[in-house]
């Protein structure tokens, strides 16, 4: 998983929408690895929508739900090994 992608995920989780390039600024990359790691996110489960200009959660993503969490890490961990 990119380290972009935890930062992206950190600024989809009050649930609006954002554009690609809030979600560039906050994950310190390029509009380009924004798609790369909303996909990255989508691989693990985490439900994105497209927006006309962006991406919002399709359901809310709690960073402290350590069920959330534990889960996330354990699909990372799988797709790191494939």
């Amino acid at each position: 998983m990119r380290s972009s992608s935890f930062a992206i995920l950190r600024s989809l989780g009050p649930g609006r929408a954002r554009s690609v390039a809030e979600l560039a600024v906050a994950g310190a990359c390029d509009a380009s690895e924004v798609g790369l790691a909303v996909r990255d996110l989508a691989g693990l489960g985490i439900a994105i929508r497209a927006t006309g200009d962006g991406f919002r959660l399709a359901a809310p993503f709690d960073a402290l739900d350590v069920a959330q969490v534990r889960a996330l890490g354990e699909k990372a961990g799988r797709a790191g090994r494939e």
